[in-house]
């Protein structure tokens, strides 16, 4: 037994990307809209786009906001796909705002 020996990995050995590894960012998953679990809420909010259509004008937001299951193939989806997600939030927050209607 060494005295001060810390039992650790190389860091060489454990730096994603070196030796052939995979880089593995969570972000990547998170904010891409073409992740499964993006689609799904695409799919949950397409219902949502008249109110989008009320605030802002159709044809842009048929530009930005792609039906659901048609995927965006961004190089950098972190980057390229905040205007989708900010899209999908509004429509959130307008379907949110709704008064309900009185029986």
């Amino acid at each position: 037994m060494l005295i001060g020996h810390v039992d650790r990995p190389c860091l060489l050995n454990a730096a994603p990307g070196i030796a052939g590894r995979p880089v593995h960012n969570p972000r990547r998953q998170l904010f891409n809209v073409d992740h499964p679990r993006w689609q799904a809420t695409r799919r949950h909010i397409e219902p949502l786009r008249p109110m989008l259509h009320e605030h802002l004008d159709p044809q842009s937001v048929a530009g930005i906001l792609p039906q659901p299951g048609v995927r965006t193939n961004f190089a950098n989806p972190v980057n390229q796909g905040g205007a989708i997600r900010l899209l999908i939030g509004l429509a959130v927050v307008l379907d949110a705002l709704q008064v309900p209607a009185h029986s």
